[in-house]
């Protein structure tokens, strides 16, 4: 039995050798189908003896891909062309119960697109033809679509087994399956679904791109200024490339001149606005008073003032910007951050090896900064990690706050703190929306509160250790 099985192999490598002369030909395609073909029926044969190995796979891995090569090369129905490629796209990679970076990168290797960039950097597999017939031109358009529907169909399960389980994506698989896939649809002329395959919102976008950009700052200093250079030059090729360049640029002209008007009467708005407000700080006093009489524990959190005013405008206001309204109850829930979770957090980086990503927020010079960290530590692999790990040590018995409900309240301010921190918010229900999360409604407590529960709990704590200690 082996020594007709070892007879076997050999076959199967004479079939290979003899459909790859026969494609050096250029026009024996019919008969270098036969041989390949001829192979995979040697291969099936001994796996039905039981007899399945890797080199085996490997082999019928390389015949199927010499096979879908030779007929995308000939005159043939498009349908038998696309037949073989989806069957080794399934052994390679779809059919797979688990997928990691060899079977991220092996998937690349079929779809990638011959006349392009995407895709050097990995190791080339044996398992690759050896012979690469031209694709015929009746069947280029096919096969690309069929490429990019390959490296899309990946894209979306990889962003599901992302979102539903604590692993990262494979590096540098992913980026060269987002290349690679960017490029066919390039090809194909379809610069919408370019835009589509990797988009910037969403857990899966924002992780990707931030531990990117994270990584090459750690790299290399200059990255990110590299970035800004490629994507202004980017942006300017493709204004100079549009046939209505002149009358486009005119028309920003018009309406960068009535931004500037709007500018102008925004600040008129707020300047009698704030004439308003000296006029009512009686009221002022009064909310104050009112809300310290209905919420004793305002008295102990970082930052009553942001409420105070946030409060006092979400009554006052009527058709204004309710952007300050929700920035006011973000600054508060911003300070509680500082002094409460951010600082023990820092304090626990500075005992381990992790300290990396402690400073992280720190460096971000824009409102929020610490408010936006803690909203993404559950899109970062590496940092999620470490965070669990601190509560954990620091904090277990409010494990289930600090881990799962406190990204997800953060997260939701944050996307509220956005629209108002870049334009006019002229939606009350948003302002509304903020308070509830920020300051609790009649049937759930708010985030503030927890907080200063939270703060007062972890100072308890150290002053029970420090008794112990004397």
């Amino acid at each position: 039995m082996v020594v007709g099985l070892m007879e076997l192999q050999a076959e199967i490598g004479l079939w290979d050798l003899a459909g790859d002369s026969y494609n050096r030909v250029g026009d024996r395609k019919e008969d270098s189908r036969r041989c390949y073909e001829k192979g995979l029926e040697i291969v099936e044969e001994v796996e039905r003896w039981g007899h399945v190995s890797q080199d085996l796979t490997a082999y019928e891995w390389h015949l199927m891909l010499s096979l879908a090569a030779t007929l995308a090369s000939g005159s043939g129905e498009w349908s038998a062309v696309e037949a073989v490629f989806r069957k080794i796209g399934g052994a390679v990679f779809f059919n797979k119960q688990t997928r990691g970076n060899r079977e991220y990168r092996n998937l690349c290797h079929i779809i990638v697109n011959e006349h392009g960039m995407a895709g050097l950097a990995l190791d080339r597999p044996d398992w690759l033809s050896h012979v690469a017939p031209p694709v015929s031109s009746i069947h280029t358009t096919s096969l690309t679509k069929l490429k990019a529907e390959f490296g899309n169909r990946a894209l979306d399960m990889l962003k599901v087994d992302f979102n539903t389980s604590d692993n990262g994506y494979p590096v540098p698989e992913t980026y060269c399956l987002a290349a690679i896939v960017a490029e066919l649809y390039e090809k194909l002329n379809e610069p919408q679904k370019v835009v589509e395959i990797l988009p910037w919102h969403g857990p899966f976008g924002e992780a990707f791109f931030e531990w990117t950009l994270d990584e090459l700052q750690s790299a290399c200093s200059w990255s990110y200024d590299f970035l800004v250079f490629t994507e202004t030059v980017s942006r300017a090729e493709g204004l100079l490339r549009r046939p209505d360049y002149k009358e486009f640029m005119e028309k920003l002209k018009i309406a960068e001149e009535s931004h500037q008007r709007q500018e102008w009467l925004q600040m008129r708005q707020e300047k009698l606005t704030s004439q308003v407000l000296e006029l009512t700080r009686p009221n002022l006093d009064a909310t104050h008073s009112r809300l310290l009489e209905e919420k004793p524990w305002l008295r102990s959190i970082a930052n009553p003032g942001s409420i105070v005013n946030s409060e006092f405008l979400l009554d006052q206001l009527k058709q204004r910007n309710w952007g300050e309204v929700v920035a006011g109850y973000c600054n508060a829930v911003e300070e509680e951050l500082k002094h409460c979770i951010y600082k023990e957090y820092l304090d626990f980086l500075a005992e381990t090896s992790a300290s990396d990503y402690g400073d992280e927020s720190e460096r971000k010079e824009k409102p929020g900064s610490v408010l936006y960290f803690l909203a993404g530590m559950g899109k970062n692999p590496v940092q999620h990690g470490i965070w669990k790990q601190f509560v954990t040590t620091k904090m277990p018995q409010h494990k289930r706050f600090v881990v799962d409900d406190l990204p997800l309240l953060l997260s939701d301010l944050r996307e509220l703190r956005n629209p108002s921190a870049h334009g006019v918010m002229s939606e009350r229900r948003k302002a509304e929306r903020a308070r509830d999360i920020v300051m609790g409604t009649r049937s759930e407590v708010g985030l503030l509160e927890r907080l200063g529960k939270l703060r007062s709990s972890l100072a308890a704590t150290r002053a029970r250790a420090k008794k112990r200690r004397r």
